[in-house]
């Protein structure tokens, strides 16, 4: 069970920083929809 636990810390890491970077790429789509939207509108 002790190897379990060692290796917990570091699954919590991989899946947190799985989901940050998911939402990165959600945000920086959104910026680039965003900016079309103005460049489009305002040209």
């Amino acid at each position: 069970m002790e190897g379990l636990f060692e290796g917990l810390p570091m699954y919590v890491l991989y899946v947190h920083h799985k989901s940050e970077t998911q939402i990165k790429h959600k945000v920086h789509n959104l910026q680039q929809k965003a900016f079309k939207f103005v460049f489009n509108n305002f040209n």
